[in-house]
């Protein structure tokens, strides 16, 4: 592959000594070779700054999936490993998490910290926000509860904008503790325990402190190339400003039309703040070949009159089609909603299984995007459930950190508790707990997911269900003989054995028998599996079918799309071009009549 002309510009413009302006911004819609050019402009600095022998270029990105596809296109070099080693590629999470581990203690965060799972980090808040009356939300009210535990989660990486923050809703009635919540999560931190949004917070704090640390930050990296640079927090931009700083180059890769995470202090003025920081010092260039699409002049047409925000009356062909589903009025909400989403089914399945069968190749992949969960859910189930449809999972790994977090619970339970009847009912418990882990179903008999707590020695003892009996067995053994985690194991087993098989999440299941069979159980450990089962997930192909919201699918891309236009998306919303934009080969479009 050759770089076109303007990939050419680009690629050539930071190496060149002659270009006064140190900072270049690249307009990069989807498709048009970002990811390619932003690495071979790395390459080519290397290759012709002679002057900066032993420094290197940092890439930073905001996925691991996003870090995946850098890693690839640079191997896909094939240049000198000694080109290779000095381009570091991270996600903005791990880069901050090198130095804040690193300088831990100066910091005052002491040595032993953890980044918590996500069930984890809501317990800690709720034990430590006790001022916050948590029991009055109740089930009644559990999404004003998780909005307001979103809100307290984030508001290390989001403190800076809080001023001018006046809230709506449920924040707005707490957002008079601001100081109050800010001070509760540092004494959280200080205790050891660390979530992904707080680690910004010390990187800036840490270079604040250390003039001489940021210095030799800047010094190592004369290049910075920034992907994604649309979806920065304010904090994420500042800390990038220090660490460029007056002299080292940069250069920014962006699409306006991308910005989609606002809610994580993502702003669309963003680049203009770029564009002004960097006033009289900053190049502006833009990719625009669509090089996915150059045998498709219909789907050329259509991807740039979304960008563009323009009504684009759709004609089916092979490429591009539009499948439309009809929904009788009735007069309740609930039942509106059921319609609608059996009405979705049916119109999906219809066209999936035309598609499955027209299409021969295994290794394609077909990405179902929904506006919302409930939809997501919704089609997974009665896909697997009804036709035996199996639909894979995308997922930022928040399930298996949970079941980690809880695998390290379990072990420290088994440790270090008094072998009494408390001890085998809580026992029992934590092997539904991964047995509901490592099952798609919420129900096994009598016995549910969302019921955990209610589960005990007596009651498993009395089950009739020959499935929970076999569990009982392997349960009963592992008490009397204090083999604890073999109990886990067998139980595992038993599962894979019965019809309950067909229903496992192998990935999770996968995970757990990983932990397990590990010489030495402890917390370092544990986590290494867990990263090298994040890392592989995120180096993965895609093949198969996924049903996921669009808000997932940014920075993924499937070889045919299916994008559920349901609630309607104005025909300019950034989500429905990100969702749009998925698509490698093939694009539907369904909506209601």
């Amino acid at each position: 592959m050759q770089p076109n002309k303007l990939q050419s510009e680009i690629i050539n413009y930071i190496s060149d000594v002659k270009n006064k302006k140190r900072i270049l911004l690249v307009e990069a819609p989807p498709g048009t070779g970002k990811t390619y050019t932003a690495i071979l402009s790395a390459v080519s600095f290397l290759k012709n700054r002679n002057d900066l022998e032993n420094k290197k270029i940092l890439i930073l990105t905001f996925s691991k999936n996003a870090k995946a596809q850098l890693d690839k296109q640079l191997d896909d070099t094939n240049e000198s490993k000694d080109i290779c080693d000095r381009i570091e590629i991270l996600n903005f999470h791990s880069f901050f998490q090198r130095y804040v581990w690193a300088y831990s203690c100066f910091l005052g965060l002491g040595n032993n910290l953890i980044i918590v799972s996500p069930n984890e980090r809501k317990k800690l808040i709720k034990e430590r926000i006790n001022f916050i009356d948590w029991d009055k939300f109740g089930e009644k009210h559990w999404k004003k509860e998780a909005t307001l535990i979103d809100w307290i989660d984030n508001i290390l990486e989001n403190y800076s904008n809080l001023d001018s923050y006046t809230g709506t809703g449920v924040i707005k009635e707490y957002f008079k503790y601001k100081e109050k919540i800010k001070d509760s999560i540092i004494n959280i931190n200080k205790d050891g325990y660390m979530a992904f949004s707080d680690i910004a917070f010390y990187m800036n704090v840490l270079i604040n402190k250390s003039p001489a640390l940021l210095k030799v930050i800047q010094n190592k990296y004369p290049l910075i190339i920034l992907d994604e640079y649309q979806d920065s927090s304010e904090l994420q931009n500042t800390i990038v400003k220090k660490i460029i700083g007056r002299k080292n180059n940069a250069m920014f890769f962006a699409d306006s039309k991308q910005m989609i995470y606002d809610w994580r202090g993502a702003s669309e003025n963003r680049l203009y703040e770029v564009k002004d920081f960097y006033s009289g010092e900053i190049e502006e260039k833009k990719l625009e070949e669509n090089m996915r699409f150059k045998g498709s002049q219909q789907m050329r047409t259509f991807l740039s009159d979304i960008r563009e925000g323009k009504h684009c009356e759709i004609v089916n062909s092979p490429e591009l089609s539009l499948c439309k589903f009809k929904v009788k009025k009735v007069q309740y909400y609930q039942q509106q909603e059921s319609l609608v989403k059996n009405s979705i089914y049916y119109s999906v399945l219809n066209k999936l299984k035309l598609d499955m069968k027209d299409n021969k190749n295994k290794d394609s992949s077909i990405g179902i995007l929904c506006r919302k969960n409930e939809l997501v859910s919704y089609l997974r189930k009665h896909l697997r459930e009804e036709v035996n449809i199996w639909t894979k999972d995308i997922s930022n790994n928040e399930e298996e950190h949970n079941m980690v977090g809880e695998f390290c619970s379990f072990q420290k339970f088994i440790n270090n508790s008094v072998k009494n009847d408390d001890f085998n009912d809580n026992y029992c418990r934590y092997i539904f707990k991964f047995i509901f882990y490592v099952l798609y179903q919420d129900k096994i008999a009598s016995f549910k997911r969302n019921l955990i707590k209610e589960i005990n020695f007596d009651k498993i003892k009395k089950a009739k269900s020959p499935i929970i009996k076999s569990f009982r067995i392997e349960m009963f053994k592992a008490i009397e003989q204090e083999k604890y985690f073999d109990g886990l194991k067998n139980v595992l087993k038993v599962i894979t054995g019965t019809e309950l098989a067909g229903n496992v999440n192998k990935d999770i299941y996968r995970l757990l028998i990983n932990i397990m069979l590990l010489k030495n159980i402890n917390y370092e450990n544990i986590t290494k599996i867990f990263l090298q089962y994040q890392h592989k997930r995120a180096y993965k192909v895609l093949n198969g079918i996924y049903v996921l919201t669009m808000h997932q699918s940014k920075g993924r891309e499937f070889n045919t799309v299916y994008v559920i236009n349901e609630p309607k998306m104005n025909i300019s919303d950034n989500v429905f071009y990100v969702a749009v934009t998925r698509t490698k080969e093939k694009l539907c479009i369904f909506q209601n009549e």
